[in-house]
């Protein structure tokens, strides 16, 4: 597991193949309201900060873990083998110790003693199927997901 802080920037994280020339993803309404942007190297999420300090804490894990966030989103991941994954703000990233390859990536996000704190668990040839796994006031879990976002 890993444990670090970034300094968020328009309320999105990043998670993407670190090499990608551009790898911010470009946002629609919809994908506002379905709280992440797609593509198959990168994924944005939806925080629940605009901007300032939060906590993100990355694992590997062989199954779905126990959710404690108040937001939940699953959807697939997958980054070139020989290649490393970063977790980014427009702002700041950071190269994490995930190596390249197929997974089910499941971003958490919550609150504790007040400060916001977003969770990574990729999950190796787990399930390919998006699914917003909790839904909070700001996302809508009722529509279809769009699986397709252009570049930023």
């Amino acid at each position: 597991m890993e444990k670090f802080i970034i300094d968020m920037s328009y309320s999105q994280i990043a998670v993407f193949n670190s090499e990608l020339e551009n790898p911010f993803n470009d946002w629609t309404d919809q994908h506002v309201l379905q709280g992440f942007s797609w593509r198959e190297e990168s994924v944005s999420f939806k925080t629940l900060i605009d901007a300032g300090p939060m906590t993100v804490e990355v694992r590997k894990s062989a199954e779905l873990p126990i959710l404690d966030g108040i937001r939940a989103i699953t959807v697939p991941f997958y980054c070139p083998t020989g290649k490393k994954i970063e977790i980014a703000s427009i702002a700041q990233g950071h190269v994490v110790g995930i190596e390249g390859g197929i997974y089910q990536l499941v971003f958490e996000a919550g609150y504790s003693d007040d400060e916001c704190w977003s969770r990574f668990t990729f999950i190796p040839h787990g399930s390919q199927i998006p699914k917003i796994l909790i839904a909070d006031a700001e996302i809508d879990a009722t529509n279809e997901l769009i699986m397709h976002a252009e570049q930023a």
